[in-house]
């Protein structure tokens, strides 16, 4: 299980509740509602595909996969300074996640950050060299003098 922790800046933790190590059944349930929120964001619910990821934070605050759900989200609603912030601590702690390194290059694109956004792509690539939405996004990005 992939967890988020201290921040290696030392500033403080990318995990917002400080608790005692989730026991197996929080983490179950947390993965459970980590799947509700995937689910919803395919339906375009951001509203409870936030509150489905929230929740899986509390039950087990080191969940990556619920961390890169809220930059989900938070990308999704436009607020990519948020977006960043969940997906950045999320790629720190799940480095070999396709998905979301091309999370991160869409925000680094959506604030005209085309460089950072190339080599989010780029390592996306490396990871999964079928990923579509990392290649179009690499295109974009260099095309706009990001490498």
């Amino acid at each position: 299980m992939t967890r988020v922790g201290p921040r290696a800046d030392g500033g403080g933790s990318d995990s917002t509740v400080s608790r005692p190590p989730s026991t197996a059944g929080d983490m179950a349930s947390a993965l459970s509602l980590v799947k509700q929120g995937q689910e919803a964001l395919r339906q375009g619910d951001t509203v409870q595909a936030a509150a489905s990821f929230h929740r899986a934070r509390e039950l087990d605050p080191g969940n990556a996969e619920a961390v890169a759900g809220l930059g989900e989200v938070a990308l999704a609603q436009g607020q990519v300074g948020d977006a960043l912030v969940h997906l950045e601590a999320a790629v720190r702690v799940l480095p070999s996640s396709s998905r979301i390194h091309t999370l991160c290059g869409q925000a680094y694109l959506s604030v005209g950050k085309p460089r950072p956004a190339a080599l989010a792509f780029k390592k996306a690539l490396k990871l999964n060299p079928d990923n579509d939405a990392a290649r179009k996004g690499y295109e974009e990005a260099a095309a706009l003098g990001g490498e």
